[in-house]
């Protein structure tokens, strides 16, 4: 025979609080209903914005929890007022009451009710905020890894400084001549205001020319002063006076200038032309641009040799990084004009080969 198991009593003091589960089940986790499942899920991926972080998820997912709960709880305080106005105002007495009457009177019944149902709310919305609080940090220190990562890879990317380069014209025109710079030997003049400074240098060019060395005695006096030069050519000596003056510029600073005696125009640089004894500007030897020879073709070409110079490339289809102490938007701007000028040389190409194919 089975054996009977007899049956506790329940103590009278626990009778009304073994219910307390069973009087609106805020206890439940709501994952256990589909509908609020559905609707934890759908404020997870809002919280959680896309991210594939397991440690994120999992706190998007409490944070949605917390607040399918909360939300659970304004329904329950919802429920319990309504149900307790609507059957007050159902009851036969002698006074009919307005509804804003009996909302007040099932708030006051209720109050106890709504004290507890409060707790369930403030635990809820601290869990949330702790949950929210605890994501938006990891999104934080994410973004803080991803912006020490590309600064890593583009400190990485940096190439070697360029060194300093002096562009200056060579074979500047189609006439072979000599040129005597005045700002080379401004360089060598430190103090200005002393009279009778001398200068001496041997002159470089392919120009075939007795003349050898040049001395200068120069003579300043604030921004005005006078260069002489003493030489020999052919066999003659030669001496040569010029007024010199120093002009501001548009940029800032100045620059100092030739006079020449003939054309009376400030110049940079002086010109000595083949079986000539005397130095003179290129407007009084009418010399001629080489530039103004050059191909359109060629001209990009010379363009784009100085750009890829200044970055260190050697292909123009294969850029090298950012040189160290270079602008990035120095960079980018000459990267887009070897772009430009690789792309306008491939037009050119395609046309001539159309223009070409159709000539047969």
């Amino acid at each position: 025979m089975r054996k009977e198991v007899p049956v506790r009593a329940v103590r009278p003091e626990r009778r009304a609080p073994r219910c307390n589960a069973l009087r609106h089940g805020l206890s439940v986790r709501p994952s256990y209903d589909p509908a609020a499942a559905a609707q934890i899920d759908e404020f997870a991926i809002e919280f959680c914005a896309g991210s594939v972080v397991a440690e994120q998820g999992d706190l998007a997912l409490r944070a949605a929890e917390a607040e399918v709960d909360m939300a659970r709880v304004r329904e329950a305080k919802i429920h319990l007022i309504n149900n307790s106005a609507s059957r007050l105002k159902e009851q036969q007495t002698f006074i009919e009451p307005t509804e804003w009457e009996c909302t007040t009177v099932a708030f006051s019944r209720h109050s106890k009710t709504l004290v507890a149902l409060e707790r369930y709310e403030r635990r809820q919305f601290l869990r949330r905020n702790r949950a929210l609080r605890k994501l938006a940090n990891a999104r934080a220190a994410e973004a803080r890894a991803r912006a020490a990562e590309e600064k890593a890879r583009v400190a990485e990317q940096v190439a070697p400084p360029r060194p300093k380069q002096q562009y200056r014209p060579t074979d500047l025109f189609v006439e072979d001549v000599l040129p005597l710079r005045l700002a080379d030997i401004m360089k060598v003049v430190i103090e200005p205001g002393v009279e009778g400074t001398r200068y001496s240098k041997t002159l470089k060019a392919s120009l075939q020319h007795s003349i050898r060395d040049v001395k200068i005695f120069v003579e300043v006096e604030g921004s005005n002063g006078c260069i002489s030069l003493h030489f020999e050519a052919n066999g003659e000596a030669v001496v040569q006076r010029f007024a010199i003056a120093r002009r501001s510029t548009q940029v800032g600073g100045g620059a100092w200038l030739f006079e020449c005696p003939e054309t009376k125009k400030m110049v940079r640089s002086l010109y000595l032309a083949r079986d000539q004894r005397r130095f003179r500007s290129h407007h009084a030897l009418r010399l001629t641009y080489r530039s103004k020879g050059v191909s359109a073709e060629d001209r990009r070409w010379e363009r784009c040799a100085k750009l890829m110079e200044r970055i260190g490339a050697t292909d123009f289809l294969d850029l090298p990084s950012r040189p160290k102490f270079m602008r990035r938007r120095t960079y980018q701007q000459v990267c887009d004009g070897i772009n430009e000028i690789a792309r306008d040389m491939r037009r050119a190409l395609v046309r001539d080969q159309l223009l070409f194919r159709d000539s047969k």
